[in-house]
């Protein structure tokens, strides 16, 4: 027997769950300068990178992001302001931190 492709159930922060593909889609917006965010967000490099040691993310653009100041620790999503629009990044490189991405 053959199994097929994983499904996914939910998605990490900054993903939103595609029904159709059953794959976790991007839902960060790109930017290149702090002006091309909404108030209250950054334009900088994507958070996951420094949480997940596996990302190359050396070359990938740059995302609107809180400040990396507002960020803080966290091991699961019951940590964070979930209520309004933070999730955990809970990668392999020390302590997770809550983050928020802007909306598309």
């Amino acid at each position: 027997d053959e199994l097929g492709p994983a499904a996914c159930g939910s998605c990490e922060i900054g993903y939103t769950l595609n029904t159709v593909t059953n794959t976790c889609d991007s839902a960060k917006v790109s930017c290149t300068r702090d002006n091309e965010c909404d108030t209250g967000f950054r334009c900088r490099k994507d958070p996951e990178c420094r949480e997940y040691s596996d990302l190359a993310c050396a070359n990938t653009g740059k995302v609107c992001v809180i400040r990396r100041a507002l960020e803080t620790v966290c091991t699961s999503n019951n940590d964070c302001d979930t209520a309004n629009g933070y999730g955990c990044l809970d990668g392999d490189n020390g302590a997770g931190r809550c983050v928020k991405y802007q909306s598309p």
